[in-house]
């Protein structure tokens, strides 16, 4: 859960209140942020809600393979309120794929979830990226024209998912000339006039050349 949520007005007309209600520090599981929709002619969307500031402590050598939002809405009509943009937020600015359904919300409480393990929201991430206090997502709504029903968001929640590979380092030294096999894995072929050190990593798969000394 973030630890700092606020009110965007970068896009949309109608503003969240009680925003401070989906921080961590302040959540509890019967109180809300929400929106009114406004009783006139043509779709309205909401501002943002942004929540950042996770403390995320992703190990530096980590490899990001996915990114899941999820978020916890109420409403007391179907086909009012529809999702219309959910971004993730990289050093402060959108990036990625817009991952919003536009499907209308049912009545009632509903979760919804956005990416997943294996998705990286079609950009890149760094271990770096994650960590920053900016690191975070924006979600806004729209309503249907001539409504004034409210939303509601009871909680909003990121899941990063990565892989850190420990590997196993060898240092051999390389003969005049022939080859050499490591543990069955790979073979290295010899110049007959080398004579130097391959310094190899092995992924568990296969070995890796880090460096010739």
């Amino acid at each position: 859960m973030p630890s700092v949520v606020s009110n965007d007005n970068s896009v949309g007309v109608l503003p969240w209140s009680d925003i401070t209600k989906l921080q961590k520090e302040n959540w509890q599981s019967t109180t809300y942020a929400y929106v009114d929709g406004i009783e006139t002619p043509g779709y309205k969307e909401s501002n943002y809600i942004y929540g950042r500031t996770f403390n995320f402590n992703v190990p530096t050598n980590a490899v990001i393979t996915g990114i899941a939002f999820s978020i916890e809405t109420s409403v007391a009509w179907r086909n009012v309120w529809r999702d219309f943009r959910v971004y993730l937020v990289k050093g402060g600015t959108i990036s990625g794929n817009n991952k919003a359904t536009l499907v209308y919300f049912g009545a009632g409480k509903e979760t919804r979830n956005y990416g997943g393990s294996a998705d990286l929201w079609g950009t890149t991430w760094t271990p770096a990226n994650i960590n920053d206090s900016n690191f975070g997502f924006k979600f806004s709504a729209e309503i249907i024209p001539d409504d004034n029903s409210q939303l509601r968001v009871f909680k909003t929640m990121l899941t990063v998912y990565y892989s850190v590979t420990t590997g196993s380092y060898l240092t051999i030294t390389i003969k005049p000339s022939g080859s050499e096999t490591i543990d069955g894995q790979a073979q290295i072929a010899f110049d007959t006039s080398a004579r130097k050190a391959y310094h190899l990593m092995s992924n568990g798969t296969n070995w890796l050349l880090l460096g010739v000394f």
